[in-house]
C-alpha cells in the first residue's frame, strides 16, 4: 500500500511522508483539494506541523502510542499497518511504490485487488490520499483524542447507487463526508461519462475526473470537449507516473471538482462530443 493513516500525527500520509526526516514534497496541492462546491479546507497538516492536541505525541516509527493504538492504520479497513523499511530504496518503476505499508495480520492490500494496472492503481491511491487528507482536515477536531484521531473511510472500487432509480456504477474512489468521488481513466476505451456523472450526481456526489497522461486518450483533448459543455472554466485531473519516481513535481492533480452546476451530463449528447466520451 502506498498510503496510510498516521494516528500519531493525525494525518493521511504517503510512504515518503512517513519518514521522520523527510518533509512532503507535495504540500501545496493538498491545501485546496475540497474548496470547490462551497467546501473550505483548514490549514495544511503535515508531520512537521501537527495540531495542538497531537503535539505531545512522539514520532515513534511503527510503535504504538500511549493508548496502545497502532501508529499506522489502513484508510479503507481501519486495520493496523506496518511500515516497511524502504527509506533508501530507489523506485525505478511504478510497481516499486506499493510496498510501503502492509497489513500486520497478512490481509491482502485493500487497493491491490489484481484488476488494476500499476499506473491506474497509483492514481487511485494518490486520489484517495488527497481526499482523505483534505476531508480529515475538515472534520478532525481537538476536543478529544478520539475526535482528533478519526478520519474518513475511503471506499475504493465500490458501487454507488442513485436512490431515485437504483442505477449504479462502480467508481474508483469515493468518500461520504463530504460526498466526493474520483473517476480515473487510463486504458478504458469507452468513457461513458454521461451515465457515470448522472449516477454520481443523483447520488449526491461531486466528482473529480483524472486521466493518465500515458493512457489511451489525451487529457488535453478531453478537457477541450468537456469545456464546450461546462458552465465555468475547467481542468481535467492528470496523473503522470514519471513524477512518481523521478521528479519533484506532484504526480497527480485532481483538477476541477465537477457538480451539476459545473456540467450537465445531458449536454454530453452534443454532436461536438465524441461517442466514446459520451
Amino acid at each position: 500500500m502506498l498510503i496510510a493513516f498516521d494516528s500519531v500525527n493525525g494525518v493521511v500520509v504517503t510512504g515518503p511522508e512517513s519518514q521522520s526526516n523527510i518533509e512532503s514534497r507535495y504540500q501545496k496541492p493538498h491545501k485546496n483539494t475540497l474548496t470547490d462546491g462551497g467546501v473550505i479546507t483548514q490549514h495544511l497538516i503535515t508531520p512537521q506541523s501537527t495540531p495542538n492536541c497531537n503535539i505531545r505525541r512522539k514520532n515513534s516509527g511503527n510503535a504504538c502510542h500511549n493508548n496502545g493504538k497502532p501508529r499506522y492504520e489502513c484508510v479503507v479497513c481501519n486495520k493496523p499497518l506496518i511500515k516497511n523499511n524502504v527509506q533508501n530504496k530507489k523506485a525505478k518503476q511504478v510497481e516499486d511504490i506499493f510496498d510501503w505499508f502492509e497489513h500486520t495480520n497478512g490481509d491482502p492490500d485493500c487497493f491491490g485487488d489484481g484488476s488494476m494496472g500499476a499506473s491506474h492503481r497509483a492514481a487511485v491511491e494518490l486520489s484517495a490520499h488527497r481526499l482523505a487528507r483534505a476531508s480529515h482536515q475538515l472534520h478532525a477536531g481537538c476536543n478529544s483524542p478520539e475526535q482528533a484521531g478519526s478520519y474518513p473511510r475511503i471506499k475504493p472500487e465500490k458501487r454507488v447507487t442513485a436512490p431515485e432509480n437504483n442505477h449504479w456504477i462502480q467508481t474508483d474512489v469515493h468518500l461520504n463526508t463530504p460526498r466526493v468521488a474520483v473517476e480515473v481513466f487510463s486504458k478504458v476505451s469507452q468513457l461513458d461519462l454521461r451515465r457515470r456523472l448522472t449516477v454520481l450526481f443523483d447520488a449526491g456526489y461531486d466528482v473529480y475526473i483524472v486521466f493518465d497522461v500515458d493512457g489511451r486518450y489525451d487529457p488535453n483533448q478531453i478537457e477541450m470537449w468537456l469545456q464546450d459543455v461546462a458552465t465555468v472554466p475547467i481542468q481535467i485531473g492528470r496523473f503522470d507516473k514519471s513524477h512518481m519516481v523521478s521528479s519533484d513535481m506532484p504526480p497527480l492533480t485532481l483538477g476541477t471538482r465537477f457538480s451539476k452546476s459545473v456540467i450537465d451530463p445531458g449536454e454530453l449528447i452534443d454532436a461536438a462530443v465524441p461517442l466514446f466520451v459520451q
